[in-house]
């Protein structure tokens, strides 16, 4: 007795789609379910926080380092959502709001610094008075968004892990030259801009719940590197750097009591010290240089919780 060749066809697909049926089914009870909690997580925003910024240059062109430090109120907000038990996800934002401006540093550790005669286009060797070369007027402004998802570990500990949207840009202007033998030329404002994509993966203990608890906490370490990035600066017209290389580091924490069963008052602060490598950029008649930096910030606030 022969079979006719469609019906072993459709008997093959048959069970083909048995078989893949039966995956799905067991992928479907392995998976936690997918289920909105509407007890735990919260919104938050910080209408009182402080941010100090400590920001540093260090090219590898000429021993001279460029080092700041300023303040500026920031903005900050952000929700905590709950999916299921075991999987939550975090949205924030933190922005500088009005920063101030502060006073920045050229210093040398060096006797002596390279200058380009302007006469014979060749760089000398000058002997310096002293470590300040220059100073001028620095401000700078910050933006991050960041999406992480909270991955359940044991209890209250949690796998996170995701990506960090962040704008950069700072101002030098009013340069005031004290040796005026190293830098030739009086320098002009110059604005620097760098927008960047960052991963970022750590640990977090969280207790989920401000409805109806007396208390609520929160603890994160994480690092980061930048998965893409871009920088430009008036100074180099028509050049932008593009070099990824670096890390960050943070720590984070917040703790709040009730004010009443839906909303909280607590205390929130962050540190994050991040490096960003150089990058030299040789177009055959000069060499343009986005230096190492160094950027360590400290942010401490009052905020308010909520869950309805």
């Amino acid at each position: 007795m022969h079979t006719h060749p469609l019906t072993t066809a459709r008997l093959r697909i048959a069970l083909t789609g048995l078989a893949l049926s039966q995956v799905g089914i067991a992928l479907a009870q392995a998976l936690p379910e997918f289920k909105p909690s509407p007890d735990r997580g919260f919104s938050y925003f910080l209408g009182l926080a402080q941010q100090t910024a400590a920001y540093s240059e260090k090219p590898s062109i000429f021993d001279v380092k460029m080092s700041s430090k300023t303040r500026s109120a920031m903005l900050v907000s952000g929700a905590l959502y709950a999916f299921n038990d075991d999987l939550l996800m975090s949205l924030d934002n933190l922005s500088t709001f009005a920063p101030t401006d502060s006073k920045e540093n050229w210093t040398t550790s060096s006797s002596t610094l390279p200058v380009k005669n302007t006469n014979t286009g060749v760089w000398e060797p000058v002997a310096t008075t002293g470590p300040l070369l220059q100073t001028n007027r620095f401000s700078l402004n910050m933006s991050n968004t960041r999406l992480l998802a909270h991955v359940r570990s044991w209890k209250d500990t949690f796998y996170v892990g995701g990506v960090s949207f962040r704008s950069q840009s700072f101002k030098r202007y009013d340069f005031r030259v004290v040796q005026s033998q190293i830098i030739a030329d009086q320098p002009v404002p110059s604005e620097e801009s760098t927008s960047e994509v960052v991963a970022e993966i750590g640990l977090a203990m969280e207790s989920e719940r401000v409805k109806a608890s007396p208390t609520h906490y929160g603890l994160k370490v994480s690092v980061g590197t930048p998965l893409w990035r871009r920088t430009t600066n008036t100074s180099f017209p028509g050049y932008t750097f593009s070099n990824r290389q670096g890390w960050d580091a943070n720590v984070e924490g917040r703790y709040s009591w009730a004010l009443s069963p839906i909303a909280h008052l607590g205390v929130w602060g962050k540190y994050t010290f991040s490096e960003r490598s150089g990058q030299v950029i040789n177009d055959g008649s000069d060499k343009y240089e986005l230096p190492l930096s160094h950027l360590r910030t400290t942010t401490v606030g009052v905020e308010l919780l909520w869950k309805l």
